[in-house]
């Protein structure tokens, strides 16, 4: 088996080891919602909606903590191994002064808003800091749910982050290997059903990381390999990479420019608008420019921007013709983790707090849990 191939294999077992670990984490949520049910008091009406943290160890929960410094509040208090459960709304991040350095798990409400489940998005206001994160197969940084409006930013360049997980995350600014999560020196950062809006960026030395189910909206650029399975990716410049991908779909949108796919394994892909160069098991189509509103169901002016309520679906036709090594669609939508922007685990809707205590000195707080996905 070459190299290139056993990239493949490594990535096909990180997603199925994932999917396993996620199926796991729905019975230990659910406890989670009943410990903080019997922890909190209902009273009255009159509230004011507030960020929550909740930290959890095993079946325990230590501690609620409530605002905008609520999630530090819990960070702080944390320890390897803890659960971390955020509402709704917008949360101040990790700062240089007091980075992310634990091995925790992060669970949002989602990372965009749901009205049909009345969901406002985990959102982190800033640019995050973190610093060393150990971590093995069992025990590493996970976060899931969160939507980040600044870059994930490493204290150092020695910096390493082992086996860090993101799920259903959106990025909003652009994600560098260098001082990011994506890909750190002795690791590889996994994605799962997430969307960057910027440019994916790898330096030498650093692994590329794994992409799942991911849109990739401004491409990727790589001196070191970044694993794609079931992507959509935009291509915005010619692509020397080192990519090794699979049923993932390539396109372009820009018709004054005739950029390349270069050096990589791809396999069962779908390009459309881009040449291929030096590509090795080279089993793709390839489709002229004029094709997307043929593939995508939804197909608007991509030039105008990423659209987050974009579904990235394909037509009957196009999911029925274009499959990807497993038989199932080229895409997002198919592949063993299908994308979904649904958490895992059930969140924590909505927590109001009311504006001041009563005369025997309690504070009034009410959570509303959603007990079933």
């Amino acid at each position: 088996m070459n190299n290139r191939t056993t990239k493949q294999a490594v990535a096909c077992t990180k997603t199925a080891t994932l999917r396993e670990k996620l199926t796991d984490g729905i019975t230990m949520a659910k406890r989670l919602l009943a410990a903080v049910a019997l922890s909190v008091a209902f009273f009255g009406s009159a509230y004011a909606q507030q960020q929550v943290a909740v930290l959890q160890r095993g079946d325990s929960v230590l501690g609620v903590y409530y605002g905008v410094n609520s999630f530090i509040d819990a960070m702080n208090a944390s320890a390897n191994g803890d659960i971390i459960t955020l509402s709704g709304g917008t949360f101040n991040s990790p700062t240089h002064d007091s980075p992310l350095n634990k091995a925790i798990t992060i669970r949002g409400a989602g990372a965009v808003e749901d009205t049909a489940r009345g969901i406002i998005p985990t959102v982190f206001s800033a640019e995050m800091f973190c610093s060393n994160i150990a971590g093995n197969n069992d025990t590493h940084l996970i976060v899931e749910g969160v939507l980040f409006n600044g870059v994930l930013r490493r204290m150092n360049d020695d910096d390493t982050l082992t086996y860090p997980e993101f799920i259903r995350c959106i990025f909003m600014e652009e994600t560098y290997s260098s001082n990011g999560f994506v890909g750190t020196r002795k690791s590889n950062g996994t994605f799962v059903n997430c969307i960057f809006k910027e440019r994916v960026s790898t330096d030498n030395g650093y692994n590329g990381g794994n992409f799942v189910n991911c849109v990739l909206w401004n491409g990727a650029r790589s001196n070191s390999t970044i694993n794609l399975a079931n992507c959509v990716v935009r291509v915005t410049e010619n692509n020397n990479n080192n990519l090794v991908a699979s049923s993932t779909i390539f396109f372009r949108n820009n018709s004054s420019s005739n950029y390349t796919l270069n050096a990589g394994s791809i396999q069962n892909c779908l390009v459309i608008g881009l040449s291929l160069s030096n590509i090795y098991n080279s089993t793709n189509t390839v489709l002229p420019l004029d094709s997307l509103s043929a593939v995508f169901a939804t197909f608007t002016n991509y030039s105008n921007g990423i659209d987050l309520n974009t579904s990235y679906a394909l037509t009957s036709r196009a999911a029925a013709n274009f499959l990807g090594i497993d038989g199932t669609q080229v895409g997002i939508y198919g592949g063993a983790m299908p994308f979904s922007f649904v958490p895992t685990y059930n969140v924590i809707r909505r927590c109001t707090v009311a504006p001041r205590s009563t005369a025997d000195g309690k504070l009034s707080v009410d959570i509303e849990l959603e007990t079933e996905q």
